[in-house]
């Protein structure tokens, strides 16, 4: 009777200790499984404000797309105004806005001028500015500057492309321009002339 019991009692502490082990990862599943909730709930939240961020940007791109129309107005809003053949330009624009390359048979001039500032020589576009360019220039200063002292022809210098070089003097065309070439690129500008 007595080894009866004996085994009754080691019965008894070893089913208390299974029982214990098994309420301590009850609960430490519990814990876990809240832990995972939890993170899972963050992750949720983290994707929506990602989706919400995306849809935010996607909207952005698509309000600040190139329009062509949007820009002639803005061209010609205040005391600006966009003359001449505008109908083409804004089929230019539309070319660029498309992505793609204008007809090969289109000659297009575009001529800006300020009309503030009459009379002043401009250099030709350089091409865009190089991506490490300090983009706190003032540009208004830098405009200043270049139209106050504008390039000079190199008359020593010959005209691009094998051309025969011209005079002092080059040859009035029937829109009442004249040729030149550019001193700091190898192409032909365009210099209107105004009657005087």
């Amino acid at each position: 009777e007595q080894e009866a019991r004996s085994i009754r009692d080691e019965a008894s502490h070893t089913q208390g200790v299974l029982e214990a082990d098994f309420a301590r990862l009850a609960r430490e599943n519990l814990e876990e499984a809240a832990t995972l909730r939890q993170r899972n709930d963050d992750l949720e939240s983290q994707l929506r404000y990602a989706q919400s961020q995306i849809s935010t940007l996607e909207q952005r791109v698509r309000d600040k797309r190139f329009d062509a129309d949007g820009l002639l107005a803005f061209l010609n809003a205040g005391s600006n105004e966009v003359r001449g053949n505008w109908p083409r330009f804004r089929k230019l624009l539309g070319q660029f806005q498309r992505g793609a390359a204008a007809p090969p048979s289109w000659k297009t001039w575009v001529t800006v001028e300020a009309a503030d500032k009459s009379f002043r020589m401009i250099p030709p576009y350089p091409g865009p500015a190089p991506p490490d360019s300090d983009e706190n220039d003032d540009d208004a200063e830098q405009e200043e500057k270049s139209e106050d002292n504008p390039p000079s022809p190199d008359p020593k210098r010959d005209t691009p492309r094998g051309k025969k070089p011209r005079g002092k003097e080059p040859r009035k065309s029937q829109s009442g321009s004249k040729r030149q070439a550019s001193s700091q690129r190898n192409v032909d500008v365009e210099v209107q002339c105004r009657p005087t």
